[in-house]
């Protein structure tokens, strides 16, 4: 399994050349990490013995959004059945977190490194029972702190890798009822969304002042297309939109008319276009024998690469007015 993983660049260039689109790219590439973790899951699994309670192991984050690159680490959690008594609930806390620990190990012999906030399925925290996620979602919606939202906003993007997909059912819907139950989350989710400033001057050239990796001439493609991302998401969440993928998200709410067509058409132009970018640029690293990661170099940039990322700022731009004006405005709660 982690020699197969690790042929994951080569299928990637291919792609790229033979002009895929990203959405596709990073689908294939996520789905190959979802095979792994489905084959160490059934090793784990014959290890330790058949489980003890129905259970589901998610994946989070860019993987639970289809949308892993060739930098990615893990995002991961348990959700498993609630028990009956102590006794049961201390005996399968126990065998889902060996079975965490065995398949998060294994990931990371297979080239998937592990997360360094720790959310992962062998972490306590996030290896737990269909209430206790239950409860600390409520929790997060209900309080809103805003360094939570920063942390946890990953998890709005849970999708279902192996196990009973009727649990992580349950999570949306109770996720999608406690929203409805508390309108006063979304200012903060859409304050945390507008934490991206492009690198704009007022008539639209780029500078590289501001951050560490700017100053040096970098710019981090993660950061400007996560604008995107927190973009869809805090509107799919508004009007429990189910999906995870950013583009899956745009056209479920183009096609209820929450967001323009055309503004879905221009944002998953941009999406594409920085997808393709961040890819492009890990692909040359691997070639040159370096570690590949998610920042360019601006002044490498060709003319038309240039130009096409001040049109992405300036996209960026205008989703961030309108969620301003949606969400922070002097007209509450509108969109459209």
């Amino acid at each position: 399994m982690a020699r197969n993983c690790q042929r994951a660049p080569e299928v990637v260039r291919a792609l790229v050349e033979s002009g895929a689109r990203p959405r596709n790219i990073t689908r294939m590439i996520s789905s190959i990490c979802d095979a792994a973790a489905e084959r160490f899951i059934a090793l784990a699994e014959a290890e330790l013995g058949p489980p003890p309670a129905p259970f589901v192991f998610i994946a989070m984050g860019s993987h639970g959004r289809q949308e892993q690159t060739l930098v990615t680490d893990q995002d991961n959690a348990i959700i498993f059945a609630d028990q009956n008594n102590p006794v049961e609930l201390t005996a399968a806390t126990e065998y889902f977190l060996k079975l965490g620990a065995k398949v998060c190990g294994w990931l990371e012999q297979a080239g998937y490194p592990a997360c360094r906030g720790g959310f992962m399925a062998s972490n306590p925290r996030w290896c737990r029972p269909l209430s206790d996620w239950q409860t600390h979602f409520s929790n997060w919606i209900s309080r809103a702190e805003p360094q939570e939202l920063l942390e946890f906003s990953i998890f709005f993007d849970f999708r279902a890798v192996r196990g009973d997909g009727d649990l992580a059912s349950a999570l949306r819907r109770h996720i999608h009822m406690e929203l409805a139950q508390q309108p006063a989350f979304f200012p903060h989710l859409a304050r945390a969304a507008l934490r991206y400033s492009p690198p704009v001057r007022l008539f639209g050239s780029i500078y590289l002042g501001g951050g560490a990796a700017e100053h040096a001439g970098q710019l981090d493609l993660k950061d400007t297309v996560m604008s995107l991302v927190d973009f869809a998401r805090l509107y799919a969440l508004r009007h429990a939109v189910d999906h995870t993928h950013t583009l899956d998200r745009l056209d479920a709410l183009a096609e209820r008319a929450i967001v323009q067509a055309t503004t879905s058409d221009e944002i998953t132009a941009t999406y594409d276009f920085l997808m393709r970018l961040r890819l492009q640029r890990q692909l040359a690293s691997i070639q040159m024998g370096q570690t590949p990661g998610n920042t360019i170099d601006l002044r490498h940039l060709r003319h038309t690469e240039e130009a096409l990322l001040r049109h992405a700022f300036a996209q960026i731009s205008a989703i961030h007015k309108k969620i301003t004006y949606d969400f922070l405005g002097a007209v509450p709660g509108a969109a459209g």
